[in-house]
């Protein structure tokens, strides 16, 4: 019972031991990661923003541009703290 949830059962599998990325390929595959879901959140936020921002705002481009800020700002600040991150282990 315990096998099923990983606890007390072996893999003896030959692919367990199987790497398929080196340490700074996949540093690379997380920060495309963070890049994709960075552009994800901005192409949201430049949906959302035009439909329920910019009717309530003075200045909608003004609006506009620091929601996206802030979401760039989040992603770039994630994908650098990833990258420091793994530089010190």
């Amino acid at each position: 019972m315990g096998a099923w949830f990983g606890v007390g059962g072996g893999t003896h599998s030959s692919l367990y031991h199987t790497q398929i990325l080196s340490d700074p390929q996949i540093v690379v595959a997380q920060v495309v990661v963070i890049a994709l879901g960075m552009a994800a959140s901005l192409w949201a936020t430049w949906r959302i923003s035009r439909r329920d921002v910019e009717p309530l705002a003075s200045h909608p481009l003004a609006a506009r541009l620091s929601a996206l800020g802030l979401v760039l700002a989040c992603g770039a600040s994630a994908g650098f703290l990833y990258v420091i991150m793994h530089a010190a282990s």
